[in-house]
């Protein structure tokens, strides 16, 4: 599926193309609608960038206790 906005909107927000991608990236992970990996892609950036992003918008980066217990068991299966 493609959506195309027109060049009328995008100027409206006064925002490039490249920067409106990633406002819509951010906002759909502040959503839940994207993962992380999905607004990094779909932003077209790293994964650097999209933390950058994220934290000038105020939204956290979603962490919960099923991720922290999945890097300790990943820490210890590395032996560090």
């Amino acid at each position: 599926m493609s959506i195309e906005i027109g060049d009328e909107l995008i100027r409206q927000t006064q925002l490039s193309e490249s920067d409106l991608k990633i406002e819509i990236a951010a906002m759909l992970y502040d959503k839940h609608k994207f993962t992380f990996g999905q607004a990094r892609a779909f932003g077209g950036i790293t994964q650097l960038q999209l933390q950058e992003e994220l934290a000038k918008g105020g939204i956290h980066v979603h962490y919960s206790p099923a991720d922290v217990e999945q890097d300790i068991k990943s820490v210890h299966d590395l032996g560090l």
